[in-house]
């Protein structure tokens, strides 16, 4: 009944036993040689070489990627089981340290699984990113500015003035794009009193706030919502024309005009005129009172996009990609 018992426990081992690399190895002088064996918890992998013919040689026994565990140098010989207490792929490397003589190897590796749970090797890809020496490239960039294109007031006349004293109840304003304009905004204020609307005109500083937002990278026109409009005493109405309908404008006939970017009835504001403009537009005062005339003061300011080409010292990415073991159970 022992005999049987034993004989079971031998067939049983052997059913989990596998051979991995049994070879004849030639070593040429300074050359080595990689074999990879997975292991799961409990295995054991059996490792025998003997020298046939030429030099003796090393080897170095390391869990995967480079942990060492074992080594042997300079044998012509070698018999070594290792028991797995850790999971992973155990690489073996074996070495031709001779630098004129050949090496001449039987190599006999194996594993055995004894817990029933058996491994089997397989590969993925990783990919490797590093960064070669800094180098120096140019850039072209956009890079983003403010304009004050216009900061002026004029006086506009009542409705009555215009029609029975020769007054003028419409002004028109020229306002002169830049190239590479993006958006531009006009800041204005209406009052019967003078000094007020010159005192007012003194604090329009909207050009250098958007050359703030510029440089801390914020979003315009977030920024301008949240500017306050100039205080203002007196209505008004502004316009933004092209030149056929200023003409119109000016000889008191039916005209168009731009609605988003225009004005009627309000005392101040802040008015964004988006898109890209370039060339000569026209803003149109009007004075919708019939018996006062009134002070206007406006600022026109431009985004403009300058482009610029600048010198940057960069790293760059240099993605290399290998295949790596991994243990998979079966």
């Amino acid at each position: 009944m022992k005999y049987v018992l034993l004989l079971f426990c031998c067939c049983t081992t052997a059913l989990f036993a596998q051979t991995t690399y049994k070879e004849k190895l030639q070593l040429l002088p300074g050359e080595e040689k990689v074999y990879e064996v997975p292991g799961a918890d409990g295995d054991a992998i059996t490792m025998e070489f003997e020298r046939i013919k030429g030099t003796k040689i090393d080897m170095e026994v390391t869990i995967y990627p480079s942990r060492p565990f074992f080594k042997e140098e300079n044998f012509k010989k070698l018999r070594r089981i290792i028991t797995v207490t850790t999971r992973g792929v155990y690489v073996i490397k074996l070495k031709n340290t001779d630098d004129r003589k050949e090496a001449f190897f039987d190599v006999n590796i194996y594993s055995q699984n004894f817990t029933g749970l058996p491994v089997t090797l397989t590969h993925k890809l990783v990919r490797d990113t590093t960064y070669g020496y800094p180098v120096k490239q140019f850039t072209k960039i956009t890079k983003l500015e403010t304009r004050t294109l216009q900061t002026d007031k004029f006086y506009v006349n009542s409705i009555s003035n215009d029609y029975i004293k020769g007054g003028k109840s419409r002004v028109l304003v020229p306002v002169y794009l830049p190239e590479n304009t993006k958006e531009w905004y006009y800041v204005f204020t209406a009052s019967r009193n003078e000094a007020d609307v010159k005192n007012t005109l003194s604090t329009f500083n909207m050009a250098s706030a958007l050359s703030g937002f510029i440089k801390k990278d914020k979003e315009l026109q977030s920024a301008v919502a949240g500017m306050a409009a100039p205080p203002g005493a007196e209505i008004c109405d502004i316009y933004l024309l092209d030149e056929a309908n200023a003409k119109l404008f000016n000889d008191k006939e039916d005209f168009n005009y731009q609605l988003d970017a225009s004005r009627e009835n309000f005392k101040s504001g802040i008015v964004t005129v988006r898109g890209s403009d370039t060339g000569k537009v026209y803003l149109g005062l009007r004075n919708p009172d019939n018996l006062h005339g009134i002070h206007i003061a406006i600022e026109v300011i431009a985004i403009v996009a300058t482009p610029e080409t600048v010198e940057e010292t960069v790293s760059i990415p240099i993605i290399t990609s290998r295949m790596v073991p991994v243990v998979k159970d079966l």
